[in-house]
């Protein structure tokens, strides 16, 4: 709740203090640009982690409530300078380099998993050709979900948690997960296009295989431990899709 001090974290090894370091550069980087509050936080080199919360409240409605506001955050992380990615630690991926890695999953799944040959045929046709793609990278939140959005007691959107996932990369996969949130792409399009955010045209059909296409992606993921049982999540991971 709003008014609450700092919380402390042990964070107890070097790997993971180094992690949350570099979740501390990236907030600091793109706070200034958001136009709702991030969570402060610093890691300490005693091993503790500093967060102070960002108070209001997690967010349990609609998403088209928050539409506006969704589209302000979206428009503002796109007009960030993605090229100093790099001097605070965040991965960074050009389009080019998005759809190879996209296809270098699609490559590993088909070899060890059945998939359907029509799926097999579209989403080669889609990485195949670079028509529809954006045409440049900007900076994703990337794990967009309602939990991470909180809210005032007037329902106002006003800030937002969850940037472990911070990276620059293909705009379509912020677009997706919010989509599959909100349901309503035409409308996160057109909110982004009045605040003058780059729509790219073929957009829509964009994140719609991309919302398929997560299934690959974590199956892949998961085939990366080279087990049986591994395996056989990923398959149901495609079985479901």
């Amino acid at each position: 709740a709003e008014g609450q001090g700092w919380v402390l974290e042990v964070l107890p090894t070097l790997e993971r203090r180094e992690e949350y370091r570099r979740r501390d550069r990236a907030r600091r980087w793109l706070a200034p640009s958001l136009p709702v509050a991030v969570p402060v936080t610093h890691t300490l080199t005693s091993g503790l982690r500093a967060k102070q919360p960002i108070g209001g409240h997690v967010y349990q409605g609609d998403a088209d409530a928050v539409l506006e506001r969704l589209a302000d955050v979206l428009a503002a992380l796109w007009s960030v300078d993605a090229s100093h990615a790099a001097y605070v630690g965040v991965e960074s991926l050009t389009i080019e380099e998005a759809r190879r890695t996209r296809l270098e999953e699609l490559e590993t799944a088909s070899i060890a998993l059945e998939i359907p040959d029509e799926w097999l045929a579209r989403w080669r046709g889609w990485l195949g050709s670079k028509t529809g793609w954006p045409a440049a990278s900007v900076v994703l939140h990337g794990a967009w979900a309602s939990e991470q959005v909180r809210v005032d007691a007037q329902g106002a959107f006003v800030a937002l948690d969850g940037w472990g996932d911070v990276r620059v990369g293909d705009p379509g996969d912020d677009l997706a997960e919010i989509v599959g949130w909100l349901g309503d792409a035409d409308a996160l399009l057109a909110a982004l296009e009045e605040r003058g955010a780059p729509v790219w045209e073929g957009a829509l059909e964009h994140i719609e295989t991309l919302r398929t296409f997560s299934c690959v992606s974590r199956a892949a993921k998961l085939l990366q431990t080279r087990s049986q049982p591994a395996k056989d999540a990923a398959q149901a991971v495609i079985d479901a899709h």
